[in-house]
């Protein structure tokens, strides 16, 4: 009995999440995922062992698995390399021309 109301409690947050959050509309999410699940035990029987109907992802859920794999999981990078060193501008000799002969 247990699994059932855990199935169908997920099942209405679900709901109420496609749905855009509305308030006051429990009820009748909650009596949509109790439909769905009897309707799946239905077929759940009729077809062999299953116990309870595939559990569907929430939009969160699926979002979460477009991501891409978070820095911190992801291979280390190489470590850049140091800046070429460069003379100060008051270190750098000016060159004078050649007298033209």
């Amino acid at each position: 009995m247990a699994d059932s109301e855990d199935w169908i409690r997920s099942r209405a947050y679900e709901l109420w999440e496609q749905d855009g959050q509305p308030h006051g509309k429990d009820a009748a999410h909650w009596e949509q995922a109790r439909q769905e699940y009897e309707s799946g035990m239905a077929d759940a029987k009729s077809e062999g062992p299953k116990k309870t109907p595939a559990r569907r992802k929430s939009a969160a859920a699926a979002a979460a698995d477009s991501q891409p794999v978070s820095e911190a999981v992801a291979a280390p990078k190489a470590k850049a390399k140091p800046a070429p060193k460069v003379a100060p501008p008051s270190a750098v000799k000016k060159r004078t021309p050649k007298p033209a002969s």
